[in-house]
């Protein structure tokens, strides 16, 4: 898994975009079961957006958020990835 912050990687998003794409990856897992293990694909981006104490993460593959994390509030979400 790469961070935003990898040489590789040139892309780079607003903390208002990775929050809107944490807020979707909520919004569309809101009623789906969640495996207890969390573990995004090891080819996805993390994207990290800090507000005070606490972060958000949201992972991207190919350019499509796939999971979604508050670590401190042990919040993880995670959409199905087809492979």
């Amino acid at each position: 898994m790469k961070r935003q912050n990898d040489i590789n990687d040139t892309a780079t998003l607003s903390p208002e975009q990775i929050t809107d794409l944490f807020e979707h990856v909520v919004t569309v897992t809101a009623n789906k079961r969640q495996e207890s293990d969390f573990c995004p694909p090891l080819e996805a981006v993390e994207y990290t957006v800090f507000d005070g104490p606490d972060y958000l993460s949201v992972w991207l593959l190919d350019g499509w958020p796939v999971a979604a994390a508050a670590p401190l509030d042990g919040f993880f979400r995670h959409l199905e990835v087809q492979p």
